[in-house]
């Protein structure tokens, strides 16, 4: 069984303040939460009541950061209408589609709204808050629509030109909130019970058991979830995978095994750092069994690879993350020289 990445829920109540520091000086830093297996991790430790996660309001923050609804996809490029964002109607947190260009909107504003599953956008005329919207593609689909790659297929641009109401705002991914993780890291997933449109100064608890977020005063004192970094290191030398694998034995624990997606996240974090195109990781193919290893005899149950051709089983292949959009695994020839990430002790 591939092993998951363990959150640390500390029943002891302390303010978000002092969880903070404990989580700092015990473990890496109060809990990140990065998607909906995330979510489901935090309940499966506990199940009842409410407990700070990292996130809060940080209203000094002078701009405002865009995200994505759907977690990973990073905001590369803008196609506002002319002279959006505006803040229209006080603070705008939410954005429409209307004839293929962006307009910001209070998110509790009632719109009709677009989801994306498997390939498919599926366009919903029943109006929703955004925050119901994302909750009902969510539970029904994949998510809202996000990520530029979504928004400049043809086929969404031309459906959303031949919708019969052609005056209609819909609903897509793309919002933006004054808050941040503790950690600093730029994860975009949210799970709030409602979106506010408010930024005033406050932090966020996970309710249990329905994994929806919402916000507290800061001082108030309430159990809380930290995480332990996954122990990984970016090594800066091009090494083929042998010289690669060596190294890390001899320096650290050996080339990283990735078994779960957590483990995933942190190996793409250290890989956007590296000098080459990819980056080596543990996995190599043998021809003497025929099969997938992970360096650590990991079972391979936990996969990323590139296309439906990956993986290529030939002799003297191993696998290479790309640093690049993805983070996808690719088989290369073993002597080709690379970065790599080891494991550390």
């Amino acid at each position: 069984v591939c092993p998951l990445h363990v959150y640390h829920f500390i029943k002891e109540t302390k303010t978000w303040e002092e969880a903070q520091r404990y989580c700092r000086e015990h473990y890496t830093d109060l809990a990140t939460v990065y998607d909906m297996n995330d979510t489901q991790r935090l309940n499966d430790s506990v199940n009842t009541g409410e407990a700070w996660i990292g996130l809060h309001s940080n209203i000094r923050q002078e701009n405002r950061v865009w995200h994505w609804s759907l977690p990973g996809v990073e905001v590369t490029k803008y196609f506002w209408a002319q002279q959006e964002p505006n803040d229209n109607d006080g603070t705008d947190n939410c954005v429409v589609i209307k004839n293929n260009e962006w307009h910001d909107h209070r998110c509790s504003h009632k719109r009709a709204f677009i989801c994306y599953d498997e390939k498919q956008y599926i366009f919903h005329d029943d109006k929703k808050t955004w925050s119901e919207a994302q909750e009902y593609c969510r539970e029904k689909h994949t998510d809202l629509v996000s990520g530029l790659h979504q928004l400049v297929d043809r086929k969404l641009r031309s459906e959303i030109q031949n919708q019969k109401n052609k005056n209609s705002f819909y609903w897509i991914g793309l919002f933006t909130d004054g808050w941040g993780w503790s950690d600093g890291s730029k994860a975009s997933f949210r799970n709030w019970k409602s979106f506010e449109d408010d930024n005033s100064k406050k932090c966020a608890v996970t309710l249990l058991p329905s994994q929806k977020w919402d916000s507290r005063d800061c001082d108030k004192k309430k159990p809380f979830f930290c995480y332990k970094e996954e122990n990984m290191i970016l090594i800066k030398e091009k090494k083929t995978w042998e010289e690669a694998s060596d190294y890390c034995i001899k320096n650290h624990r050996g080339l990283v095994s990735i078994t779960d997606s957590s483990q995933q996240r942190w190996a793409a974090e250290k890989a956007k750092e590296a000098d080459t195109g990819y980056v080596w990781l543990g996995l190599r193919y043998t021809c003497v069994l025929d099969l997938w290893f992970w360096v650590n005899d990991e079972l391979v149950c936990y996969k990323n690879w590139a296309s439906d051709e990956e993986p290529v089983e030939w002799c003297d292949r191993a696998v290479a993350m790309s640093k690049g959009e993805g983070h996808e695994w690719h088989t290369k020839a073993d002597n080709e020289k690379f970065n790599f990430i080891c494991a550390l002790h």
